[in-house]
């Protein structure tokens, strides 16, 4: 199952519409297809019938911008329907929050609509920033200050550069690994096939 998804509604990120998405993933025998278009639930409507359509499982998701260097980026997956409620409010409360075009949270703002979300943190995230910069006593802290928010799991992603990789170490050699979130190993897919453009495809 791939929690990490942008489909063409996520511009200059993502290339195929969600029923190519949905299709795709029946092929490959996955169950269950997240999306998580960015800074928006654009796709999410279709997204939910391709994948009945194709008779797999749908969840739905976004892709936020995060208040503090205007950089980073966390997931935040909606779980029944419950966080379906809380994500709508949370993308509507970030689009009123940000410039025109560019919504943004805060971990705050998360923690005021935490009911039925699941945040990922990735390497875009504050906690993947600081373990790239080999800085795990750094990512420690604002990983309990995430966790102390809303329910929070840990996204290894691995695109087999060097970013990535060394994301994914400092995440192992990290101080706070013993109290650490369940992890999940996914790639950030934006295409449905392997190119010569991109590493981050399914296949």
């Amino acid at each position: 199952m791939h929690i990490h998804v942008a489909s063409s509604y996520s511009l200059r990120f993502g290339v195929a519409p969600p029923a190519a998405l949905a299709e795709r993933a029946a092929v490959l025998g996955m169950e269950t297809l997240a999306l998580t278009d960015r800074d928006g639930l654009y796709g999410a409507v279709r997204h939910v019938r391709a994948c009945a359509d194709a008779g797999i499982g749908a969840v739905v998701g976004a892709d936020l911008r995060v208040a503090s260097t205007g950089e980073e980026r966390v997931v935040v997956l909606a779980e029944g329907r419950a966080g379906w409620r809380s994500l709508c409010r949370l993308v509507t409360a970030a689009h009123a929050a940000g410039e025109r075009g560019r919504p943004l949270v805060t971990r705050e703002m998360v923690g005021a609509h935490a009911e039925g979300l699941i945040v990922l943190l990735g390497p875009a995230s504050d906690v993947g920033r600081a373990l790239t910069g080999r800085r795990p006593d750094v990512a420690a802290a604002r990983l309990a200050a995430w966790r102390a928010t809303a329910e929070t799991v840990i996204e290894i992603v691995d695109h087999r550069d060097r970013a990535t990789a060394r994301g994914r170490r400092g995440c192992s050699r990290s101080p706070a690994r013993p109290a650490c979130p369940p992890c999940s190993a996914t790639p950030s897919a934006t295409w449905t096939r392997r190119t010569t453009r991109s590493r981050r495809s399914w296949t």
